[in-house]
C-alpha cells in the first residue's frame, strides 16, 4: 500500500511525520515530483506499507568526511538503524536512518572509494558481497570523495553477487534483459555511468533461489494517479521501483514482482536502493 503526502515544512516536521507513518507500518519510499507547467511541479513524499511491522526514524546531520560517515553509520547500525541515504527537507540536508521495530538485528558498515570503471566496481562489490556486505544505494559523494556504502546484517548469513551489463539498443531489448536477469535471480538496481560507459547494475542474494519479473507502465501525470497505479499494481504483488528512462528516451514506471524470495532484496525500494 502506498500513500503520498505534501512535503514537510522543516526537519522537525519531517521527523514527526516519519515516525507517525512508521507507527502505522509505513516507511519512507522517496520524494516524487510531477511537472504541472514549464515552471512548476507538484512535489510529494511517498510512503509504502509492505510488511506487518512498525518503524522508528532518525535524521542526523550530513557528514563532511568519509571517516565521519563511517563512524556515524556504525554508531547507528549498532543501535539497529539502517542507513537510508541523504534527503533535503526545508533546504537542509539530513541523513535518514530507519529501524524495523520487529527485527532485533544490528548492522556494521564499510565505506570504500568507488572505482571509476565497471571492472573495478564488480571486483569491489563482489568481494564485499562474498563477505556478506550489501552495497546500499548507488555511489555517494562525501567530503569530495565518491564512495560506495556497504552494510552487513549481524544476524544474516546471505552473500551477494553482482553483474554490470551493457545498455541494450532498444526498449524491447532492455525489458528482455530485465526479465532474463530476473529469471536468473538478479534484481535490477539502476543504471550507472562508469568511465567505460553506461552499465545496468544487477544484484543477487546468493543464499536463495529467488526470481524477479517486471512490469513497465506509462507514468502517471500527478501524485494521485501515481498512487492509484502503484496500489493497483501492489495488489497484484508488483512492487514499485520508480520511473526510468528507456533506451529510446521514453520514461516508464517500473514494477518488480519477486518470487520464492525473502529478506530485503524482495522489498519495495526506490532506484537508489534504499
Amino acid at each position: 500500500m502506498y500513500e503520498a503526502l505534501p512535503p514537510a515544512a522543516d526537519v522537525s516536521a519531517f521527523l514527526d511525520r516519519l515516525n507517525a507513518q512508521g507507527a502505522r507500518s509505513f516507511r519512507f519510499f522517496s520524494g516524487l515530483a510531477f511537472t504541472t507547467s514549464p515552471t512548476s511541479a507538484e512535489v510529494v513524499e511517498a510512503y509504502v506499507k509492505d510488511a506487518e511491522t512498525t518503524y522508528a526514524f532518525e535524521l542526523l546531520p550530513d557528514t563532511g568526511s568519509v571517516a565521519d560517515l563511517q563512524a556515524q553509520l556504525n554508531a547507528q547500525g549498532a543501535r539497529g538503524f539502517k542507513w537510508g541515504g541523504p534527503y533535503v527537507v526545508g533546504g537542509q540536508i539530513r541523513t535518514l536512518y530507519r529501524k524495523d521495530n520487529g527485527f532485533a538485528s544490528t548492522y556494521s558498515y564499510t565505506v570504500l572509494s568507488a572505482p571509476a570503471d565497471s571492472t573495478g566496481y564488480l571486483s569491489q562489490v563482489n568481494a564485499q558481497g562474498g563477505n556478506g556486505y550489501y552495497s546500499v544505494g548507488g555511489a555517494y559523494m562525501v567530503g569530495g570523495t565518491t564512495v560506495l556504502v556497504y552494510q552487513k546484517d549481524a544476524q544474516g548469513s546471505a552473500t551477494y553477487g553482482h553483474e554490470a551489463l551493457g545498455q541494450p539498443g532498444s526498449d524491447a531489448d532492455f525489458l528482455a534483459q530485465l526479465e532474463a536477469q530476473g529469471a536468473r535471480g538478479f534484481r535490477f538496481k539502476t543504471g550507472y555511468v562508469f568511465s567505460d560507459g553506461l552499465k545496468l547494475l544487477y544484484e543477487k542474494d546468493l543464499s536463495q533461489a529467488a526470481t524477479f519479473s517486471y512490469q513497465s507502465l506509462q507514468p502517471a501525470a500527478n501524485s494521485a494517479d501515481y498512487i492509484v497505479q502503484a496500489n493497483a499494481e501492489g495488489a497484484k504483488g508488483n512492487a514499485l521501483v520508480g520511473d526510468y528512462g528507456l533506451p529510446s528516451g521514453q520514461i516508464r514506471t517500473l514494477y518488480v514482482k519477486p518470487a520464492s524470495c525473502s529478506d530485503f532484496l524482495c522489498d519495495t525500494r526506490s532506484l537508489f536502493g534504499f
